[in-house]
């Protein structure tokens, strides 16, 4: 018929939007530790947060917010809406670090990313690796550590 997956369940009456899955949970979380690191992949990848608000959420945030700014001008631009990210799984393999599953929505599911979320002092933050190979296939070069500080 064409439709989405989406649009059928809308249809019969289930709105999968109010409804929204908790991620899957492996390993032994931290306190406040699933908030923590779905807090900062949300605000990271999804298109509603500023990015003022990246500098508890993300490494060397200073740095990669232009990166990012623009990857979300070609989305927005390619899409005509704004996207979800929605957290599918974190695994805790330390105290201090997550491997994380997430997708990006608008409004279907797209695309899904692994991710890894780091803890620093009291925040979680995504990598600066995990911003540069998620940007990479899209034709966006994230500079190194080193050639930001020349």
């Amino acid at each position: 018929t064409g439709e989405t997956l989406a649009e059928i369940l809308r249809r019969v009456g289930v709105h999968p939007e109010d409804q929204p899955l908790e991620p899957v949970i492996a390993g032994v979380p931290p306190d406040d530790a699933i908030e923590g690191v779905t807090a900062a992949v949300v605000s990271v990848f999804g298109s509603e947060h500023q990015p003022a608000g990246f500098a508890d959420r993300l490494e060397n945030a200073s740095a990669l917010v232009p990166y990012l700014w623009q990857t979300r001008v070609r989305l927005l631009e390619m899409l005509r809406r704004p996207w979800n990210a929605r957290v599918r799984l974190i695994r805790f393999t330390s105290p201090e670090t997550a491997d994380v599953h997430f997708t990006l929505e608008y409004p279907d599911a797209g695309p899904t990313f692994p991710a890894m979320v780091r803890r620093h002092g009291d925040h979680w933050m995504v990598t600066r690796n995990t911003v540069a190979a998620i940007l990479r296939p899209a034709g966006i070069a994230v500079p190194t550590d080193s050639e930001d500080d020349s």
